[in-house]
């Protein structure tokens, strides 16, 4: 692939757009994703999540710039067969990139879709899943190229009190931080889950991101077991993926023997009230609403769309090694 280091349109003259390799991204840079991370108002794949989901290396960036500030980063995996997917893989909800509030979405979106065709061992850019009116649908292709791939309910949250309905229960909440403590409960939830006993690449990058809270929420519910409050037993576990104001669920496990006891709706509550807390306005179920999801706020049904976009790129010969060009700090 070509080096790329160029500026976008003449409405846009400030902006620098530049690729990335997995190899290229030094101090300077991932310090300045970690920062637009922080502020994002659009964070479908966190940096630690894009590091995790990275398939030998493959991963590129596309990012874009204006002076020292980073408005976006749109971290891709690149296949063998020239094929551009999500680097966050099957703990990925959303596709699209990572944008900055001072970003203008359109002129961004259209420098980065110009910036992928470049790409020359690239010939198609792989959308799993988006909401419409997301970042992706300011690039052109994407109107045509969409179809429905899925469904998802979200509830634009109200807030209200849960914890009288959680101390009645006699359990305790818990918003997972010490990395010990979230290794435990991504372990206990996907052992419960697991299928013939092996686990799934998604059980493998949940648990590899214990050790980065920002990346991956983990949520638990515990009986609270002693005279101290201390917890005890754990009865659920969700994990979830904050993504701007919507806090997306990625898994929910219950312990066996409670799922028809309203533990899923309990953990629900605390969790709206946490996105309350923490500024989110979107509590996004990751599919169908639960049977047991108490009254929350307003529903919303959308349809997940899914696009596949062909680029400019060619096929990548075998005695292609050009690389992207490095992060100038």
């Amino acid at each position: 692939m070509a080096p790329s280091s160029r500026r976008t349109p003449a409405e846009a003259p400030d902006l620098v757009v530049r690729t990335l390799a997995h190899g290229e991204l030094g101090p300077a840079f991932l310090a300045a994703w970690d920062a637009l991370d922080a502020v994002a108002v659009h964070r479908p794949c966190p940096r630690a999540l894009a590091r995790a989901g990275g398939v030998d290396g493959a991963m590129r960036v596309v990012a874009v710039s204006a002076g020292p500030t980073l408005l976006g980063v749109w971290p891709l995996v690149c296949t063998p067969a020239g094929v551009a997917l999500r680097a966050g893989g099957s703990v990925q909800a959303h596709d699209g990139p990572t944008l900055h509030p001072d970003a203008d979405v359109d002129v961004v979106m259209a420098a980065m879709w110009a910036e992928l065709q470049t790409w020359s061992d690239v010939h198609t850019l792989e959308l799993l899943a988006f909401l419409p009116g997301s970042p992706v649908h300011a690039m052109a292709p994407v109107a045509d190229a969409s179809a429905r791939a899925g469904q998802t309910t979200s509830v634009r949250l109200d807030g209200g009190a849960s914890g009288s309905a959680r101390a009645e229960a006699g359990l305790r909440f818990g918003w997972e931080q010490d990395e010990d403590d979230r290794w435990q409960a991504i372990l206990w939830a996907v052992e419960l889950e697991m299928p013939g006993g092996q686990p799934t690449l998604q059980d493998e990058l949940f648990v590899s991101l214990a050790s980065a809270p920002g990346a991956l929420e983990v949520f638990t519910l515990s009986a609270e077991d002693g005279e101290d409050g201390a917890p005890g037993e754990r009865v659920a576990v969700q994990l979830a993926l904050v993504d701007g104001d919507r806090c997306v669920v990625l898994r929910t496990v219950v312990a066996p023997g409670l799922e028809d006891c309203g533990v899923g709706g309990l953990l629900a509550l605390e969790v709206a009230d946490w996105c309350s807390e923490q500024g989110l306005s979107v509590l996004d179920f990751g599919g169908p609403l639960p049977d047991d999801s108490p009254e929350l706020g307003a529903l919303r049904s959308q349809s997940l769309l899914a696009a596949s976009l062909p680029t400019r790129g060619r096929a990548r010969r075998a005695d292609d090694r050009r690389r992207p060009s490095a992060w100038v700090a």
